[in-house]
């Protein structure tokens, strides 16, 4: 149900579970379903042999990071990344199943790090990346409708995003983005792109576009 959920999120379909809810089974599953050296296990029952299982740590990771648990889900990632370099795996992930669920896992993992959250029903995009002050990132841009690249330049007043796609189309009608944006300017292929502030949000900024702004192959959206 979780997985489902995840993927439900990051493909920009809406959501099914109420979320705190998420955050109580999330936590549930940390109680009860973390050893301190294997991490993440697949099997709790007493006759069981424990099994650690990397994709489900990743998609745990990856909920986590959406439902603004950060320490949870950097504590799952440290500790596949410990047992996996213990094991001389550290730059070899084994791909156990051939779905290659441990690459799928990994992609939730960053789209969930990045924010980056598309929901194509209300055309909304949200983009709140915990990037620490004084990096900047290059990352591919992937949602279920399109795929390009995303760079963001944290700086200590605020981000510096920008979005070019390459293929795919889709219509965004307000953007979401991290509450220390101050005052962004956004702009399309060059052009600023007028929008009204949602100020009655507290935790993010919220930018609804006067006119529904068309991303195709090619376009470079920017947000300042």
């Amino acid at each position: 149900v979780l997985d489902g959920e995840l993927y439900a999120i990051l493909t920009g379909l809406p959501r099914a579970l109420d979320r705190e809810r998420m955050r109580a089974t999330l936590r549930l599953i940390l109680e009860r379903n973390m050893e301190p050296e294997l991490g993440l296990l697949r099997d709790v029952h007493p006759l069981a042999w424990p099994s650690p299982v990397s994709e489900k740590a990743f998609t745990c990771a990856a909920l986590c990071f959406l439902e603004g648990m950060d320490e949870e889900g950097h504590r799952l990632l440290g500790q596949v990344f410990e047992r996996l370099s213990a094991d001389g795996l550290r730059f070899g992930l084994p791909l156990g199943n051939p779905a290659g669920a441990e690459a799928l896992a990994v992609w939730t993992v960053l789209a969930a790090f990045l924010g980056l959250v598309h929901d194509r029903v209300e055309g909304v995009l949200q983009v709140t990346p915990r990037v620490e002050a004084g990096r900047r990132v290059l990352v591919p841009f992937l949602t279920l409708a399109q795929t390009g690249t995303i760079e963001i330049d944290r700086r200590h007043d605020g981000f510096v995003i920008e979005i070019e796609v390459a293929s795919g189309v889709t219509e965004v009608k307000a953007l979401v983005l991290s509450s220390r944006v101050r005052t962004p300017r956004v702009e399309r292929d060059g052009e600023a792109v007028p929008f009204d502030r949602d100020h009655g949000v507290r935790d993010a900024a919220v930018l609804r576009f006067e006119r529904p702004v068309v991303l195709g192959p090619g376009t470079r959206l920017r947000v300042v």
